[in-house]
């Protein structure tokens, strides 16, 4: 463990440790015990429903969120809707993504490779004009002293590299400077998921029909053998006429030695393997369509998503977050940058009652802000603070009570 620690760290004498001596951050393991019957990319791990699945929850729900930035006033926030911050993370973060489009490309680059860049755009007044995703797989990082400095690979090998404060860099857990490639370190089982899937496409491609053996009391020629040999080619060669009915002749017999899917378990290692992909992710297995088992979240959909709200998502998007204010505003100025995560209180319906209920209740908000966050109109009248009548004050209760024992 000592060592895997210090190969990820850029010490030793491995390769890899090599590679980081000169500065250049690994996102790989440097080294596996697993071995992988296929080989595993971006692109093969894609295929794979599971890793699709999980990829496409986080890309898109962390999407759909709204960024929103606030003001800090007397220690309170308060919603900026006016600054050029808040036009670009909330409407235009460039000339052709949509705020949507923008989070779901760096979510992708962030989830597939563990590191998702933007170059940050500003004009010569130092303002801020657009941030512009760049394809993580296109980002070389290298450690230069105490300096972090960034390079950009063009699809025509040119190489340009861009300052550490014109990054907004996204990253994973990892040694500080570049994250982990959630793939590469979960390629151990997306390799035995790919090879499942390619022996039942071979298999069905056969006409699923498993291997066996031909014997016979016959001694045969060399022609004899031939001939034998071209009839049942079709056993294996996958061809249209495969599920003919075969005619064995001259005390000639067939016997099976290949072992079904079933005998292989095949159905089994899929599912295990579709739970431990959703285990590197994060993600409960419920959310990718997989209803083979109970779950110990919670009886509901609505409190699984909860759950996984506070203890999966919570942390990405702090880690977001953060980074997006320390890359974006500048010293001084006490501005904060927070998702809306009110879109998960909505989905659970008795929960967003009871809490906007609450917060009416004790005078924290008023009814046509409560209104707002169910995305209903406001009412005249409504924008005054209200507070339930026995939550007064236990002097003010006394008095009343002095004044009624007067009486």
């Amino acid at each position: 463990m000592a060592g895997f620690f210090r190969r990820l760290f850029g010490y030793g004498d491995t390769s890899a440790a090599t590679a980081q001596s000169d500065g250049v951050q690994l996102l790989t393991p440097p080294s596996s015990g697993v071995i992988k019957p296929k080989p595993v990319t971006a692109d093969t791990a894609l295929q794979v429903s599971a890793v699709y699945a999980c990829v496409k929850l986080l890309s898109e729900t962390v999407g759909s969120l709204p960024l929103k930035v606030y003001d800090t006033v007397d220690g309170a926030l308060e919603e900026d809707t006016t600054s050029r911050l808040s036009r670009i993370l909330g409407s235009a973060p460039n000339g052709t993504d949509t705020p949507a489009e923008f989070k779901e490309t760096m979510l992708l680059n962030l989830m597939t490779t563990g590191n998702a860049y933007a170059r940050v755009v500003r004009n010569n007044r130092g303002e801020l004009v657009a941030m512009e995703p760049l394809a993580s797989c296109q980002v070389v990082v290298t450690v230069v002293g105490d300096s972090v400095v960034y390079e950009y690979v063009g699809a025509d090998g040119s190489v340009t590299q861009i300052p550490n404060r014109q990054i907004c860099h996204w990253r994973l857990m990892g040694n500080g400077v570049v994250g982990m490639n959630p793939i590469e370190y979960a390629a151990g089982t997306i390799s035995n998921q790919l090879a499942s899937e390619d022996f039942a496409s071979r298999y069905f491609q056969a006409g699923a029909k498993p291997s066996g053996v031909l014997s016979t009391d016959m001694v045969m020629t060399d022609d004899q053998y031939g001939q034998v040999m071209g009839r049942f080619a079709n056993l294996s060669d996958g061809t249209d006429n495969s599920h003919r009915t075969l005619v064995l002749e001259a005390g000639m017999k067939y016997q099976q030695v290949q072992l079904s899917p079933e005998s292989m378990q095949l159905l089994e290692s899929k599912r295990y393997n579709l739970e431990d992909i959703a285990r590197f992710y994060g993600v409960p297995s419920i959310l990718i369509n997989d209803n083979t088992s109970t779950t110990n979240w919670g009886s509901g959909i609505e409190q699984i998503k909860l759950g996984w709200l506070s203890t999966g998502l919570a942390p990405l998007l702090n880690k977001i977050e953060q980074r997006l204010e320390r890359t974006l505003i500048p010293t001084g100025q006490n501005k904060r940058i927070r998702f809306d995560v009110s879109s998960f209180l909505r989905a659970d319906t008795a929960g967003m009652a009871s809490y906007t209920t609450q917060l009416v209740a004790n005078g924290i908000i008023s009814r046509n802000e409560a209104r707002g966050m169910i995305d209903l109109a406001p009412m005249s009248g409504a924008d005054q603070l209200t507070a339930q009548i026995n939550q007064a004050p236990v002097e003010q209760l006394n008095q009343e009570a002095g004044n009624t024992s007067d009486e």
